[in-house]
């Protein structure tokens, strides 16, 4: 079964480190990770609301804005990617790393239920793989059958 994951992580480390987690969880199983990875919050949105059926997003809180555009940690643009695909309906689980979860962040998981901050401290990467489990293991049905919010005119959501 091939999934599709979007990872919007600047650091490369810390990105390389989640895509290794994601892969180790799927070694032995019959998972194949489409992974795409990006840096901001534009061009992560680009990605969703162009119909990417995407079974997980893995975020960290601080991306860019934009491409080229300065880091702003104050600004909290992965928090935003999350609070955005709500609003617009776009039902993908995601995951938030972020240094402390904070008031903001539990309110949207409160009504969000996809959505997971995870504090990036302790064993962190445990709560990556028990996430991507229940992410990956949806119920089975073909990806033609599954359909994305498009271009805003159709109000399709997806269903994973």
């Amino acid at each position: 079964m091939n999934l599709k994951v979007l990872i919007v992580i600047p650091k490369k480390e810390v990105r390389d480190f989640v895509i290794d987690i994601l892969e180790s969880h799927c070694n032995g199983q019959d998972i194949h990770l489409e992974i795409d990875k990006e840096e901001s919050l534009q061009d992560a949105l680009d990605r969703c609301r162009n119909g990417a059926l995407y079974r997980l997003i893995v975020s960290h809180l601080h991306i860019y804005e934009r491409r080229k555009a300065p880091l702003v940690e104050a600004r909290k643009f992965g928090l935003t990617l999350f609070q955005t695909l709500a609003r617009e309906g776009i039902n993908i689980p995601g995951i938030l790393l972020t240094p402390d979860v904070d008031d903001e962040q539990l309110s949207l998981a409160i009504s969000f239920p996809n959505f997971s901050p995870v504090p990036m401290e302790g064993r962190w990467e445990k709560h990556i793989e028990i996430i991507a489990a229940r992410s990956f293991a949806c119920p089975s049905e073909s990806e033609s059958q599954r359909t994305a919010m498009v271009n805003g005119s159709s109000q399709k959501k997806v269903q994973v």
